[in-house]
């Protein structure tokens, strides 16, 4: 199979428009898309959340041709080639990022991180031409009990609670990644779930009476990502191909 068909099937499942969508609602950027394309055929892929020296060095254990990640491999200008993506380029692997696009889409990393919180009939927060990005849902557990199950479908122990752990929760708020900002945070629910949250929106929150779980980028994302990744050698072409999915523990 070559690069460009594997992308075509990533795009079919969620197509780069929608991360355009979503950079024109909130005057964003994004870089998603073939980063680094490569001629000839690909038998073997390895899914990672990020591109680093490890998934690069995994790739090339596996003999991998291909690496596809969520985090875009190149985000920003630059002005010289060299870490992870010198040694994928020097090893001659194409590399793939799936960003925005994979985090609103109808079975996204968003979607994913609600369900793995215990969501059911959620609602979409910010809807798009498909999927979108926010997720409000309801439970019937306390805040130390989220905490807990956190911890469990993250698999992470870095889970940083904020509020009185036998206060009861009846509805959440979940954002993946660092998505909780000063539009989401006003959001009506008992509690927001999201990552990397900045100090004056945990204050924000708590003044207003919420209460805030932070857990780590990597968990919440990478077990989303590895949802999508199965859903993917479950219904597409790519289930003929060799793949492997690669864990950072450094980042659990």
């Amino acid at each position: 199979m070559k690069l460009t068909e594997i992308y075509k099937i990533l795009d079919g499942f969620a197509p780069v428009k929608l991360s355009e969508e979503l950079c024109k609602i909130e005057n964003g950027y994004d870089n998603s898309g073939i980063i680094c394309s490569r001629d000839g055929d690909i038998n073997t892929v390895v899914f990672a959340l990020d591109l680093s020296e490890k998934s690069v060095e995994f790739a090339k254990k596996v003999g991998a041709e291909l690496i596809v990640t969520h985090h875009p491999a190149i985000f920003a200008p630059i002005k010289s080639i060299k870490g992870a993506l010198h040694s994928a380029l020097s090893a001659n692997i194409g590399i793939i990022s799936m960003h925005l696009n994979f985090d609103v889409a109808e079975r996204g990393i968003d979607y994913y991180m609600a369900k793995l919180l215990g969501a059911k009939d959620e609602e979409i927060l910010l809807k798009l031409s498909s999927g979108g990005y926010g997720r409000r849902f309801k439970v019937n557990k306390t805040l130390g009990e989220m905490a807990d199950v956190c911890k469990k479908q993250f698999g992470s122990d870095k889970v940083f609670c904020y509020g009185a752990v036998d206060r009861k929760i009846e509805t959440v708020a979940s954002f993946c990644g660092s998505g909780l900002d000063d539009k989401n945070v006003s959001t009506a629910c008992d509690l927001l779930i999201s990552a990397d949250i900045k100090h004056h929106l945990i204050l924000n929150a708590l003044d207003s009476g919420k209460c805030v779980i932070q857990v780590t980028h990597y968990a919440c994302e990478n077990s989303a990502f590895k949802r999508i990744y199965g859903d993917l050698l479950e219904n597409s072409p790519l289930k003929n191909l060799k793949t492997y999915y690669f864990d950072d523990d450094r980042l659990k």
